[in-house]
């Protein structure tokens, strides 16, 4: 009966050394993952928001992939250094932490507790990110489906064109990046004379 006993117990002694040492580990580096990536997004979140209010999450992303060459970055540049530092900040914090619950054995309810805190971080940028930037119905239109182009795109090489005997020139004038900013306050602009008058005309004449 006590050699059973002396197994049992040299089995349970091994389990839980394999626990800690391979288990514990991977905790650890979770519960880091997850709350500093909680902190990171609820952050960026943030950012957007101060910076971004109400603009469409596709209009965001599509600048992000646009190419920046010639532009001033140096605005960013702020971003990434706060990151940064929140990322040493909080694992410097969690170091501190760990060794100081694991002097009184409660070191496993900690991990545990900043894997909770940092999903609910996650959570709640995910939240703000939705509410500020419609982040579902974006999804929802990244996932539609349209049979547009196969029911109605026409390949131009395989029409014939006929042109009228006395043809028209079309005259096509493209503005890019224009604003309002240049029109006067009462049109919405920023100055008290209009400076571009006759595009603020043309602005407001409904096109069909």
């Amino acid at each position: 009966m006590k050699q059973r006993k002396f197994l049992e117990a040299n089995i349970q002694s091994k389990h839980t050394a394999i626990v800690r040492k391979f288990l514990l580990p991977i905790l650890i580096l979770f519960a880091i993952v997850v709350l500093c990536a909680g902190l990171c997004l609820n952050y960026s979140v943030s950012y957007l928001i101060s910076h971004f209010n109400d603009v469409p999450l596709g209009q965001l992303l599509f600048h992000l992939h646009t190419p920046l060459d010639g532009t001033n970055i140096s605005a960013f540049s702020d971003v990434i250094e706060n990151i940064i530092k929140t990322l040493l900040v909080t694992i410097s914090l969690f170091i501190i932490g760990y060794y100081l619950f694991h002097r009184f054995q409660k070191h496993l309810p900690y991990i545990l507790s900043c894997i909770v805190l940092g999903i609910a971080l996650i959570g709640n940028s995910l939240h703000n990110l939705d509410l500020h930037f419609d982040l579902k119905t974006y999804y929802t239109f990244t996932k539609m489906k349209t049979e547009l182009y196969d029911k109605y795109y026409v390949d131009g090489r395989d029409i014939q064109l006929d042109f009228p005997d006395v043809k028209r020139n079309l005259i096509y004038i493209y503005l890019e990046s224009m604003e309002t900013t240049f029109a006067d306050k009462k049109t919405g602009g920023a100055f008290e004379i209009n400076l571009i008058p006759q595009l603020t005309q043309l602005s407001v004449i409904p096109v069909s």
